[in-house]
């Protein structure tokens, strides 16, 4: 179920989904090395007084670090969102807001550079060029939100394709377009 007017894009949950998976994942890793070094020191002398439980303290503490680092991870991929408000286009991350005015926006331009992309388009605006992000969910849904605010105030690369451009959605406009 889709809201017509929506207003907030996140990451999507696929991949929020992927990131707390990868948690599990790092967990297990880290059982493997510490049975991998346990086999390892077993036959040495020292093990049952000392290489033990310097082993057990050690991988605890690294476990430890890695699940801490990887739920902050996730908090803070979790907390990454669009919001389209009358004004401007806010980029939120776990530390910081980004507000972009509809007004200050030049040009949306395709950027060939940024292969990693999806969808390469560059925003420039008076506070600098950003690209969305990578992640981000819908963005068949969001660029053209965007595009259809900042229209009247910055050039539009004729490279980005028409599904992206708002259309006129009354059947009055398109007739009078076919006229």
């Amino acid at each position: 179920m889709q809201k017509k007017n929506r207003t907030t894009y996140g990451l999507s949950d696929r991949y929020i989904g992927k990131l707390q998976k990868d948690i599990i994942l790092n967990i297990l890793i880290v059982l493997v090395f510490y049975g991998v070094f346990n086999v390892m020191f077993m036959q040495n002398e020292g093990y049952e007084t000392t290489i033990r439980y310097v082993l057990i303290v050690l991988f605890a503490v690294v476990g430890v670090a890695v699940i801490y680092s990887d739920v902050i991870r996730v908090r803070n991929n979790m907390a990454i969102h669009y919001e389209l408000t009358e004004e401007a286009l806010e980029y939120y991350t776990a530390k910081q807001k980004m507000r972009y005015p509809w007004k200050d926006f030049h040009a949306v331009v395709v950027n060939k550079n940024k292969i990693g992309l999806i969808y390469p388009y560059e925003f420039q605006t008076a506070q600098g060029n950003f690209t969305l992000h990578k992640r981000v969910a819908d963005p068949e849904e969001l660029i053209p939100a965007i595009l259809k605010r900042v229209r009247p105030y910055a050039q539009i690369d004729p490279e980005i394709p028409d599904c992206f451009q708002p259309r006129e959605e009354t059947w009055l406009k398109n007739a009078r377009r076919r006229i």
